[in-house]
């Protein structure tokens, strides 16, 4: 495949709301040297509270599922009494192996989040910063309907990057929007958080 031939398949990804994912052995790599490292800092306070803040808004006490969870940094801003349970899934074994063993009432799984399953319901199905890595984000999206308690919700969080502008309107389009807000900082990165619903519940 030529260059063009290659940059026009990009183009019509990204305008078809496709994502793009990464292998196993990059994301243990990227968390080996320290590439995820600023996910710690003063930045990302903002999106991370946001996130929380919906979580314990909208189901005080909730059982959770964070899909992409990495190491866990999202579970490290929530308050004990604020989850009842939490699950935490990632591809990295290099990052899962940073969370391990640090939290309460938590568990870590290695799966490729389009391949994980479980019977199990969730009161909120965390998809944080995750959507733009995996090929077909609204389908992922899609795949954990099932594991939504009664009433639950999917929040989801999304880097204002311009692959993502068609991620969100393809989402928008086929789920009830309960809530969002955009996070805007001085350094020029945004993000978008979402609290959505099934468009088809009752």
């Amino acid at each position: 495949m030529n260059n063009i031939a290659r940059k026009t398949k990009s183009f019509l990804n990204i305008i078809s709301g496709k994502g793009r994912s990464l292998p196993e052995d990059r994301w243990d790599a990227e968390y080996g040297n320290g590439g995820w490292d600023h996910l710690r800092g003063l930045e990302e306070v903002c999106r991370y509270s946001v996130i929380t803040g919906y979580i314990r808004f909208f189901k005080p006490g909730a059982s959770v599922l964070d899909l992409g969870c990495g190491e866990g940094l999202l579970l490290k801003r929530f308050c004990p009494e604020s989850y009842s349970h939490y699950t935490g899934v990632d591809l990295s074994e290099g990052a899962l192996n940073l969370a391990k063993g640090k939290y309460e009432k938590a568990v870590f799984i290695k799966e490729d989040v389009d391949k994980y399953q479980t019977s199990e319901s969730f009161d909120v199905i965390v998809f944080n910063e995750l959507l733009y890595y995996v090929e077909e984000p609204l389908k992922t999206l899609r795949r954990y309907d099932k594991n939504l308690a009664e009433k639950g919700v999917h929040v989801v969080s999304i880097h204002n990057k311009w692959r993502s502008r068609f991620i969100i309107r393809k989402i928008k389009l086929e789920y009830r929007l309960i809530d969002e807000v955009t996070i805007r900082k001085e350094s020029g990165l945004s993000w978008t958080c979402m609290v959505l619903e099934p468009a088809g519940r009752a």
